[in-house]
């Protein structure tokens, strides 16, 4: 009679002929090291495709190499799991990157966000700071949230200083946003407030809409560099109906370190060719990480106000530097 074959031995146990792969996989997570993490994730989910608890440890990793594309991927199958808790943390977490929004470390942002600013523009010999804030309240395909939205500056009406254009209020408001297909990327939205004047500015209701994108490629302070893709249009009751759009793109690489060089651009347009809203200008610099939240930018700033923008100054060039600290933080 023949001798009833071994039981396998149970995946991700020390009695695993492929357990020192997946713990070479957790120690490399440990260190830094997601080249070598992702290596040895990867030879141990071929030997194990149906390890949903590891794979997404595994689409973790991805993220915080800059792979968010494949990290994608692998939480979109993940969220159909036989392992209820897998499934879950897979769709939360593609739900919270449809903000586009994630920590230095790749770890994704909640239900919404916190992003605030202080902000030193040389040109101006001024200071802007902000606050903007959302908090989505489902996650079907038409999502109820709200958002606040808070803008400061030291200098706007004082004499000398009639460039600066700036809102000095804060606006709380409440609406719909509906994301552009499958990736998340991009929303249409609508949104209907208050806004309350900060320096001597009349208060009034604020309604407005429009579109927003924002896409990364890869993922900000990790080894691989990082490029990210922002862009917003909307119609504003409170500036009498004007369209205003901003395009942005930017790179970032490591240096040295934690620190990183970046260059980007900004374009600028509106529909009543206000000049402050009609400009391009590049930046580069360096990039300083304080904490996973906070973090020091250094860049040099050469811009135009564009041809098409009412009264536009003379000359028509600036430049300058910006000093920025940033704060970014997930709203559970």
């Amino acid at each position: 009679m023949l001798a009833p074959a071994a039981a396998a031995a149970p995946a991700g146990t020390a009695a695993d002929p492929d357990y020192a792969t997946r713990q070479a996989f957790y120690a490399a997570v440990a260190r830094k090291d997601y080249t070598q993490a992702l290596a040895a994730g990867y030879a141990y989910l071929a030997a194990h495709p149906s390890d949903d608890a590891f794979a997404l440890d595994v689409a973790y990793a991805e993220l915080a190499d800059g792979k968010r594309d494949a990290a994608v991927g692998r939480l979109t199958k993940l969220q159909s799991s036989a392992n209820p808790a897998v499934a879950q943390a897979a769709a939360k977490q593609l739900a919270v990157m449809s903000s586009g929004s994630v920590s230095r470390t790749g770890a994704a942002w909640d239900r919404g966000y916190v992003y605030a600013y202080g902000d030193y523009e040389s040109r101006f010999a001024d200071i802007f700071s902000g606050v903007n804030a959302r908090y989505d309240f489902g996650r079907g395909t038409i999502r109820p949230y709200a958002a606040l939205n808070v803008s400061y500056d030291t200098r706007s009406g004082v004499p000398g200083a009639s460039q600066i254009f700036n809102d000095d209020a804060a606006v709380i408001s409440a609406g719909l946003r509906a994301p552009l297909g499958k990736n998340e990327y991009g929303y249409l939205f609508a949104l209907g407030g208050y806004s309350v004047g900060l320096r001597g500015q009349p208060d009034y209701g604020d309604v407005r809409y429009g579109i927003a994108y924002s896409r990364d490629y890869g993922t900000l302070f990790t080894a691989k560099p990082h490029t990210q893709v922002n862009f917003s249009a909307a119609v504003y009751s409170r500036y009498q109906g004007n369209a205003i759009s901003y395009l942005q793109g930017s790179h970032d690489a490591r240096l040295a370190g934690a620190l990183r060089g970046i260059a980007g651009v900004t374009l600028a347009g509106d529909s009543h060719r206000l000049y402050y809203n009609n400009f391009a200008e590049g930046y580069a610099g360096l990039i300083v990480p304080v904490s996973d939240q906070i973090n020091l930018r250094f860049v040099g700033v050469q811009g135009t106000y564009l041809p098409r923008g009412i009264d536009r100054p003379a000359p028509a060039t600036y430049s300058g530097y910006r000093a920025l600290l940033v704060f970014g933080a997930g709203v559970p």
